[in-house]
């Protein structure tokens, strides 16, 4: 490509020399790419007057040279060089602004990048990332940048990452049992970008999930499963999940995700595919996000949720809801859990104020039958009934703090009897400054699964196992929260 010349006749007085008339032609020289100014480009005319060098303004002056018509040449190493036509007028300036284009004839572009790793076709191993690597040659030893684009079989998300300086990327959170495609391109920022053929890889098939919890990224959580071994993300960064229930007898997770300025309930299989809205005109809701709880009934036939003060049943397959009960208006719902063999309920209601709990049983028909416990100071937090129904288990700060923060400086997990209304302490074994949390029981209602962390509501939150004979507890996951394990 030529230069692009743009003339400015700007008039001023020259003198005459011997009668020989004169013109001074000054002017500036650019990458026709970005119109950054060059330095060092040489500018000459024919016929022949001076020849000038570009200063690192890009600016250049040939004097006294006589009023004619010119060929200007502009060249500089790695562009192609200008030939420009211009007339001097006598006893004026004349100024121009040449555009050099870049000579792709000289310098070579940089060779398709090959994709290195992982091989193509294999099923990655387990790990929390995976690397992405590459080569990509180029003669004039340029710098090159790179992009990769990534995308799988799941989802409709393309991912893309750009002005990556070295020949690997890290990528972490990739979808369980999903083959995934991706391709690189160079770019020398002269020439035309090269692209590599793309690639495919697999990731890990889906583990048996034993057990769904939360973490916490910048930004919102993610849902993740644990097979007693590994972890494995279900969910996407870019949405806030969480509380998430499992039902192993349609292999399905309820949790909850936000929606605008809605908070609603979804549904998932197991390894987190079919995510699917469930609530729609009512959504859930209650004293605040943090305090919603949802409970599978009927073996999965139907979610429980809290809307105020009503209690909501909804079909996961058609959307159909229905009310089960409602409490007085000065009162929120806030937990909610069902058995399934005596198919009675309990719920936790609070006073206005986010405290004041109350827990109620519920019939078969989800009419009121008694209140367990009331005027609970403190917060109460998770509630889950045993296998048989006879008992339940919750959470509640015993000190009976209450602060507009809603933290909790000694949550103990407690477990009450229905048929002789006594209880029992777990959290005899916590250590101080500490709060249990999350608590429910395991699927042999030999242990119960929680969350233990610091009460300053900052420092990371560990889910723990404890036995209910012995009073043992252990670490089963670091950084997680809000566990179910059925």
């Amino acid at each position: 490509m030529l230069a692009l010349l743009t003339l400015i006749f700007v008039c001023c007085s020259e003198d005459k020399v011997g009668g020989i008339e004169k013109g001074t032609l000054k002017g500036v020289v650019v990458n026709e790419k970005d119109n950054t100014p060059l330095e060092g480009v040489e500018v000459s005319s024919n016929p022949k007057s001076s020849i000038v060098l570009t200063n690192d303004r890009g600016e250049f002056v040939i004097e006294d040279i006589l009023a004619n018509e010119y060929s200007i040449e502009a060249k500089s190493e790695g562009f192609l060089t200008s030939f420009e036509s211009v007339t001097i007028a006598p006893n004026n300036i004349t100024e121009i602004v040449v555009k050099l284009s870049a000579s792709t004839l000289i310098n070579q572009p940089p060779s398709s990048p090959v994709l290195v790793a992982p091989q193509n076709g294999i099923r990655v191993s387990l790990n929390s990332e995976i690397i992405l690597q590459w080569e990509s040659v180029d003669k004039e030893e340029d710098e090159l940048t790179f992009s990769v684009t990534l995308l799988n079989d799941k989802t409709d998300d393309v991912l893309t990452f750009s002005n990556i300086s070295e020949s690997e990327i890290s990528i972490n959170n990739l979808l369980m049992n999903a083959k995934y495609f991706w391709q690189v391109t160079a770019s020398d920022g002269v020439n035309d970008d090269k692209r590599s053929e793309q690639g495919v890889f697999f990731t890990p098939r889906l583990p048996q999930t034993r057990i769904v919890y939360v973490t916490e990224k910048e930004g919102g959580r993610i849902i993740n499963g644990f097979d007693d071994t590994n972890s494995f993300r279900l969910t996407n960064d870019n949405e806030n999940s969480f509380s998430p229930i499992k039902n192993s007898v349609n292999q399905s997770v309820a949790f909850l995700r936000n929606v605008g300025l809605e908070t609603h309930v979804f549904v998932m299989d197991f390894d987190g595919t079919n995510q699917k809205q469930v609530t729609k005109d009512i959504p859930p809701s209650s004293f605040n996000t943090k305090s919603i709880g949802i409970s599978w009934t009927q073996n999965g036939q139907s979610i429980l949720y809290p809307n105020r003060n009503k209690l909501i049943s909804i079909n996961p397959l058609n959307s159909k809801e229905t009310l089960v009960y409602e409490d007085e208006l000065d009162r929120v719902i806030t937990k909610v859990v069902y058995n399934d063999l005596t198919k009675k309920t309990i719920i936790v209601t609070v006073g206005l104020n986010g405290f004041n709990s109350k827990i109620i049983l519920l019939d078969q028909n989800g009419s009121f039958e008694r209140i367990l416990r009331e005027d609970i100071k403190g917060v109460v937090g998770s509630v889950d009934f045993s296998i048989d129904g006879l008992k339940f288990l919750y959470t509640n700060d015993i000190d009976g703090f209450e602060a507009d923060s809603r933290r909790q400086l000694n949550a103990h997990m407690l477990i009450y009897n229905l048929e002789n209304d006594t209880e029992e302490d777990l959290s005899a074994n916590k250590p101080d400054g500490f709060n249990d949390l999350n608590a429910s029981f395991s699927p042999n209602n030999a242990d119960v699964i929680f969350v233990n962390t610091s009460n300053d509501g900052e420092s990371q939150k560990n889910i723990l196992v404890q036995n209910i004979a012995s009073g043992n507890r252990e670490i089963l996951i670091e950084n997680g929260e809000m566990p179910s394990w059925e």
